[in-house]
């Protein structure tokens, strides 16, 4: 479960709906639907605030609020509360799924809250979505495709899939000057960059069964999960502790030798560019990043790329023994084969 690494599916949807924006002032205040009441981290109290700062404190109060609020907005009686936060809760399942998250995610109570799992790569692609400005950002593995004769019969660049447009710009850089706040002020400072504009969002799931950190700049976006194989309890451990601090550390090496940017709609971009300092370390506290290969890893490479030569030889002469009938057979009944 992503815990409240799910909450900026909810704030985006509420900023949506044009009754919020990072400025709002929101009630932190307890809340039941039904005989669900839910509770704060380490049982907070909280009163009133603006949005930004509810989100940098990751208030599960303040979540499920505007679980009803959303509701409320497309409502013509918003009266009952217990409806409005079920047609909330089917518009933070509707942005959900258009930013990519494609697990089954059932309406319950909790939902707001990342009560519905979640894969970790569609989190990384729906992250993705905000850092480019709103556009469909489908996960894919393959860069180009080749034959056994050498001819190119696939590149991502020019054959993969359209990138649509699937959320207002105007409203992810909204969420996205929040977002950085959460670094800046809030769960995830041990994420921060030095010199470099972060954003994301922390989670921590009931008996820190799951903690997660997703963040990302201009320039990359990536997602950690920690949590144990047989879903047993961790040692206390949430979303901005080591989650942060392992993709602070992927993060720092990542971004040396490049040209800082933003992400979408926070600030203007940094005209600097990150670069190793002289030393052991980096600017941004990683190891320095080589300008080469090192020997050893240029004849490592090299072996690889022999043993993949040899391999598409070996596929070619096997390929033209093959007649093109024979070979369509072949291929339909193993796919029909696999499930």
């Amino acid at each position: 479960q992503p815990g409240s690494s799910f909450k900026p599916f909810v704030y985006l949807t509420a900023l949506m709906t044009d009754r919020f924006n990072g400025n709002s002032v929101v009630d932190g205040s307890g809340i039941c639907l039904g005989n669900w009441c839910p509770q704060n981290y380490g049982g907070a109290s909280a009163g009133r605030m603006p949005m930004v700062v509810a989100l940098q404190k990751s208030l599960n109060t303040v979540a499920v609020r505007l679980s009803v609020q959303i509701g409320q907005a497309y409502l013509k009686d918003n009266r009952n509360q217990w409806n409005a936060a079920k047609v909330g809760r089917m518009k933070i399942i509707e942005t959900a799924r258009a930013m990519g998250i494609t697990t089954p995610l059932p309406d319950t109570v909790s939902l707001p809250l990342g009560a519905g799992d979640v894969k970790v790569i569609d989190m990384a692609a729906s992250y993705a979505v905000l850092a480019n400005g709103g556009r469909r950002a489908r996960p894919y593995a393959a860069l180009e495709i080749r034959n056994s004769r050498d001819q190119v019969i696939y590149r991502r660049e020019q054959d993969g899939p359209e990138s649509p447009q699937v959320i207002p710009a105007n409203k992810v850089a909204e969420l996205n000057n929040m977002m950085k706040e959460v670094i800046n002020a809030g769960t995830a400072r041990a994420a921060a960059l030095p010199g470099v504009a972060v954003a994301g969002k922390t989670g921590t799931t009931n008996a820190y069964k799951d903690a997660w950190f997703g963040g990302y700049t201009g320039n990359y976006v990536g997602t950690v999960w920690f949590g144990n194989d047989d879903s047993t309890s961790m040692n206390n451990m949430t979303g901005g502790s080591l989650p942060a601090r392992t993709w602070h550390e992927i993060m720092a090496y990542a971004h040396q030798g490049i040209e800082l940017k933003n992400p979408y709609g926070v600030g203007a971009a940094p005209a600097a560019v990150a670069s190793a300092a002289s030393g052991a370390r980096g600017d941004l506290g990683a190891p320095q990043r080589p300008a080469t290969l090192s020997r050893k890893s240029a004849e490592t490479l090299g072996a690889i790329e022999s043993m993949f030569g040899n391999a598409e030889k070996d596929a070619g002469r096997r390929v033209e023994t093959i007649s093109p009938t024979s070979y369509a057979s072949d291929v339909t009944g193993t796919i029909g084969r696999r499930r």
